[in-house]
């Protein structure tokens, strides 16, 4: 999909679309349209100092959450045979 969506951008521009400045400004913004009463100070909370990244879970095989310690076991089998 980020792909597709690249393209479609890119389709866009070069038909003459044009997009605002700042999503997070004036009337039918970023923040009405995907939550109703938002905290803007909570944008910048902690900017700096907490990353998101490091609290997600890379995926390093095409399977499903649980089954990832599975697959990896496997490959670490196949690579010290």
């Amino acid at each position: 999909m980020p792909t597709r969506s690249g393209v479609t951008a890119a389709d866009l521009v070069g038909a003459g679309f044009t997009g605002v400045q700042d999503v997070f400004e004036g009337s039918r913004n970023f923040f009405d349209r995907f939550r109703g009463e938002p905290d803007r100070a909570q944008l910048t909370a902690g900017l700096g100092s907490r990353f998101g990244i490091t609290a997600t879970n890379i995926k390093k095989y095409a399977v499903g959450s649980p089954n990832q310690t599975v697959v990896n076991a496997g490959q670490s089998a196949v690579h010290a045979a």
